[in-house]
């Protein structure tokens, strides 16, 4: 690869044609008490979200009297 190419390589990363990167993220429900994955589920970043994807999960599993430790992206007010 030459050297202007490479440039532009760097410069764009892995853009897609919109101009956005997609990414193949995993969010997973682990129970500390059992010591396994509940649930989990892929997504691409270009087709569904981290909050979606979360509530998905949540509301299959049916889980009453539980506390959740999630990031700082599920504290939204709207969520």
């Amino acid at each position: 690869m030459d050297s202007n190419r490479w440039q532009k390589y760097q410069r764009n990363g892995y853009r897609t044609q919109n101009g956005y990167q997609n990414f193949v993220s995993l969010v997973s429900v682990y129970s500390h008490q059992q010591g396994v994955v509940l649930a989990a589920q892929q997504f691409e970043s270009n087709k569904s979200g981290e909050l979606k994807v979360v509530q998905t999960i949540l509301e299959a599993l049916q889980l009453e009297g539980v506390v959740f430790t999630m990031d700082a992206l599920h504290c939204q007010k709207n969520y």
